[in-house]
Order: structure tokens, then sequence, then C-alpha cells
């Protein structure tokens, strides 16, 4: 299986699996602010104000083959990598379709793991 299709079975896999709630409405790929979302959680104001929160996630992927065996390459390239998911995220918080408070996540993975799930401060 090719790492592209890995990458889009993730992200075909979260959007399965996160559209189950009636909190919000899952967005893929939503224009923001001249950019494009992974993933937008659009608060879902017709069935609750249970909610104050919206999310933002940017999925990012490594391929196998790009991932190096020493433990302080790796950190220096997820590092890498979530410094551009970060800059993504910051400029699609510009964007007006958030309508209350925003969490912003970044999600690094390769083939075989979750590199890094973290909140964006």
């Amino acid at each position: 299986m090719t790492d592209w299709l890995f990458q889009n079975s993730i992200k075909m896999f979260l959007l399965a699996y996160l559209n189950v709630t009636p909190l919000y409405f899952i967005e893929s790929e939503p224009e923001m602010h001249r950019g494009y979302a992974d993933f937008f959680f659009r608060k879902n104001y017709f069935t609750t104000d249970l909610t104050n929160y919206e999310y933002l996630i940017e999925l990012k992927y490594i391929k196998s083959d790009d991932l190096p065996s020493a433990p302080d390459k790796l950190e220096a390239l997820i590092n890498t990598v979530k410094q551009e998911a970060v800059t993504q995220l910051l400029n699609y918080k510009k964007s007006r379709k958030i309508t209350c408070k925003l969490i912003q996540l970044v999600i690094i993975c390769s083939s075989k793991e979750v590199l890094l799930l973290e909140e964006v401060k």
C-alpha cells in the first residue's frame, strides 16, 4: 500500500469515526482564510448549546521511508512537521467561519503509529 493511500485511509477513518456526534458538523478540507484545513468541527447550533468550542485539526503524515532511525533526528523531523502544521492552523484561525472559542490540534502519524498529538496554544 502506498503512503498516499495510508494518509487518505487515516483521514477517512477519522472522518467517519468523528462524524457520529450530534454536537458538531465535521467538515473535511473546508476553505479557511485562503487555505484548506484538514478537519473543522463547526458547532451545531441546531441541536445543542452544550459546547462552547470549535476545533481545527491539522493532520500530517510522514512517509515510512522518511522516518529516521536515530531518535534525535526523528524528534527534529517531527518538530519541523509540527511547525508547518502550527503555521497552517494559525492562518486558518483567522477565518470568519469560527463562531466561538477555538481549540487547535496537530496530529502527526506514520503508517505504523501516531507520532504526535498535541494542542496548539
